[in-house]
């Protein structure tokens, strides 16, 4: 009968038992009951999919949104004729322009070049020829008339008159040369050879001095161009005949000859050449009209116009060319365009992003708060990037400030060095490059501000990373930054003109960016620690202090789980430290880990007194709940007082879901000797499992430090052999299935374990006592006392 009703009387029994220890505070209501971190919505959400692809779709859309947002990019000064410019203008981009004052000039100067151009007269070359045959025939038929005066057929007054003046013998040589055929048929040639490159008249030679001509000769053959310095003019034609004529008589009658012979075909030879006016502006204008546009190349950087200097035809031009220019830039694409353009490069970017941090933090995928964390940062570093240049802009007109000093503007190393502090470099790094990329696209596709972004990214939070305090992240990342921005740009534009000239606002600028960027982090730093519930570790570091107080709370109620935290810390730290977990993080979660035991320090070995359990008087199921109600406990005090959620973690998942095996093998003894059955699942912790890796090191560390405790003379071997076979029971019972930990990492924890554990548990050298009271200082100092008074009393009998 008995046995048919146990079961009945074991039900009513525990309901009464829980009930009991509601009364005390034992255990929590179901109605009060806090959800696990497994139930929660915050879990839930953590492990969404749908989540994760928003927060990736976000990121894309702020991406694409800069990308199609044209920042401001007016011209600055609308140039008027003969006004002053008021402001410096810098070109922002590369652009030409067609200089029409240069091209007008050169054109010009095309045309003056352009040789004149002179007809041949063929007619004339042969009416001087034919009266040159018959001026000499002439003279020929005075030689029958002795020394009577000729008279020519003709008007040749001049050569009747000078030959007529000869004497007898000087007519006899100028006859006899005429009469001579090669001397005749000499002068002739030469005259018509002269006649045919062409004469000028004595007008038309002091008209064209100077200038270039070309002449055209019969069936339009045309000559090429000489200057009109290289025509002879008649009489100097007939003065270089004569001469040639002379050169043959003697040198008494020489002179005069040529004298005679240059009267004679002064009269006869006269300018040949016709100008062709017609001929030469259709020239001219042809060689002005083949004359191409001058450009002027202005490259990014150069000046458009200076403050001060008076506006002309060609500051003009400069201007409306880039203004053109600008407009030009900003509808080079349509609408649509640049929307497929910047969306799918944007969509590229974050598939590549997702593939690297896969593989090098496979956790931040499957952590949607991480993504958000990164997501949040990527948008604030790109819009900051925005309204940063769009400033820039709208206010280099008011202070004529250089282009090529934007990129010391740019707050780019913002995102790397914060998640530098909160991630790691990897991440950071990566995303440095991410948000570069997206600066450089901004300012059309520039690599120079693509390879600073990365540089300056990369060192920074290589400079922010394991920074102790945040006066030394501060420090470092400002002081890195302010290093590596200005000598990237002074790489780029040390070469150019205008190197010199803004130099000083170089270094200036970068170290205020500097200074901006790392105080900006800090406020951010400080935000998404606070939304994300993601710490870094100099917030870490502050809760290290021993004055904190949970700690002091704890040092003082329970002093035996304070010490023992202290040493479970020491253990994780260095175990942490030698996997490349974070050390700081190990070591701060189990200093809070335990603290729970606040409320019934009582029932918990370390801090029992004399030996005398609090659960003798108890039932295994009652001590059970209590030992497992410290995790609740500690929680409650956790979210009081706004412990960091990695803290939270460690109070709740550092037994995972342990079985409290000392009460549940109790409990199963009173059931058999009762006949009943008892459910293991009401003696394990709620869990859930350690995932963190630096979690789990806790997880570890928390039942080797306790165990190490019962060893009797313990030693190398019994430590290693109490390690090992905590980890295999902890392997064994699935307690490390969800940690991110591999075999490799295990043996490197436990032999880090097994060296701490022996050096804190080391021997001493046991000393030999020649008294028992040796070494007690109170009954020592009696003895000293009493050697006086024994001293006085031998006296006295003496």
């Amino acid at each position: 009968m008995k046995n048919i009703f146990s079961p009945f009387i074991s039900f009513i029994e525990k309901k009464m038992q829980r009930h009991q220890m509601k009364k005390k505070g034992y255990v929590q209501s179901k109605k009060n009951k806090r959800l696990t971190s497994e139930d929660s919505i915050a879990a839930v959400a953590e492990r969404s999919k749908t989540l994760g692809i928003l927060i990736l779709f976000v990121v894309w859309g702020a991406c694409v949104t800069v990308l199609m947002t044209i920042p401001y990019r007016a011209m600055e000064f609308l140039p008027v004729l003969r006004q002053l410019v008021s402001s410096t203008v810098y070109a922002d981009m590369d652009f030409s322009y067609i200089d029409n004052e240069k091209t007008k000039k050169k054109q010009e100067e095309a045309s003056q070049d352009e040789p004149l151009v002179y007809k041949l007269n063929n007619l004339t070359c042969k009416d001087i020829l034919n009266k040159t045959n018959t001026l000499f025939d002439g003279l020929l038929l005075s030689e029958s008339v002795n020394n009577a005066p000729i008279s020519l057929t003709g008007n040749y007054p001049e050569s009747e008159k000078t030959f007529n003046s000869l004497s007898s013998g000087l007519k006899s040589a100028v006859l006899m040369i005429l009469k001579d055929s090669d001397s005749r048929n000499r002068i002739q040639h030469k005259l018509e050879v002269a006649l045919y490159h062409g004469v000028f008249t004595a007008k038309q030679r002091e008209k064209q001095f100077g200038q270039k001509m070309r002449i055209y000769k019969r069936d339009n053959v045309k000559e090429k161009p000489r200057f009109a310095i290289s025509i002879p003019t008649s009489t100097e034609l007939a003065e270089e005949i004569s001469t040639d004529a002379a050169s043959d008589t003697s040198p008494t009658n020489r002179k005069t000859i040529k004298n005679v012979f240059n009267v004679l075909l002064s009269e006869v030879i006269k300018g040949n050449l016709i100008y062709n006016e017609t001929e030469t502006d259709k020239n001219r204008k042809q060689a002005a009209a083949n004359i191409a546009n001058v450009t002027i190349e202005i490259k990014r950087g150069n000046l458009v116009m200076k403050k001060g200097e008076t506006v002309d035809k060609a500051i003009q031009s400069r201007c409306d060319a880039y203004i053109v220019a600008q407009k030009k830039l900003e509808s080079h694409n349509s609408l649509v365009e640049r929307f497929i353009s910047s969306s799918m490069i944007c969509l590229l970017l974050i598939v590549v992003s997702g593939i690297y941090i896969s593989h090098v933090h496979p956790e931040i995928i499957e952590s949607n708060q991480k993504m958000g964390l990164i997501a949040t940062v990527v948008i604030i570093s790109v819009v900051l990037n925005f309204f940063a240049i769009d400033s820039f802009y709208r206010l280099r007109a008011a202070f004529g400030l250089h282009p090529q000093l934007i990129n010391c503007v740019l707050p780019i190393a913002l995102g790397s060095i914060v998640l530098s502090a909160m991630i790691g470099l990897r991440v950071a790094f990566f995303t440095g490059v991410f948000v570069s990329i997206i600066a450089a696209m901004q300012l059309n596709n520039s690599f120079i501000v693509l390879i600073t972004g990365m540089i300056t990214c990369g060192l920074a939070a290589f400079a922010a990373r394991h920074r102790a305090n945040y006066k030394s992240y501060f420090f470092a990342s400002t002081g890195a930054i302010a290093l590596i921005m200005p000598i990237m740009k002074i790489i780029n534009v040390w070469s150019t003109s205008y190197f010199f000239d803004i130099l000083a606002e170089i270094i200036w600028y970068c170290i205020a960016n500097a200074i901006f960027t790392a105080a900006i982090s800090l406020v951010i730093l400080f935000i998404l620690e606070w939304v994300f519930q993601v710490t870094s570790d100099m917030t870490l570091l502050l809760l290290c202090d021993y004055n904190h107080p949970l700690l002091k709370r704890l040092q003082m109620e329970a002093p035996g789980t304070y010490h023992h935290s202290m040493v479970v810390s020491t253990l994780a730290e260095h175990a942490a430290q030698a996997i490349g977990a974070n050390a700081i993080r190990a070591r701060v979660i189990s200093l809070f880990h335990d603290i729970g035991k606040i409320d019934k320090p009582a029932y918990f070995t370390e801090n029992q007194q004399n030996n005398e359990s609090k659960h003798i008087k108890l039932k295994a199921a009652m001590s059970c709940l209590v030992i497992i109600n410290h995790v609740k406990d500690g929680m409650d005090l956790a979210l009081k007082y706004k412990m960091r959620k990695i803290i939270r973690d460690g109070i709740e998942q550092h037994h995972g879901t342990d079985t409290v095996k000392y009460f549940y093998q109790q409990a199963l003894e009173e059931a058999r000797q009762k006949g009943t059955v008892i459910d293991e699942h009401e003696f394990q912790y709620p869990g859930p499992l350690p995932k963190e890796k630096e979690v789990a090191i806790l997880s570890l560390a928390d039942p080797c430090e306790a165990a190490s405790r019962s060893l009797q003379k313990p030693t190398h071997a019994k430590i290693d052999a109490l390690v090992w076979e905590i980890f295999r029971q902890r392997i064994r019972d699935g307690q490390l299935d969800n940690a991110n930990l591999t075999f490799g990492e295990m043996k490197t924890i436990r032999e880090s374990f097994v060296s701490t554990l022996s050096t804190m548990l080391h021997g001493r050298i046991s000393y030999q006592k020649e008294d028992d009271n040796e070494g007690d200082l109170f009954v020592a100092t009696q003895k000293k006392n009493n050697q006086p008074k024994q001293d006085k009393t031998e006296k006295s009998h003496n």
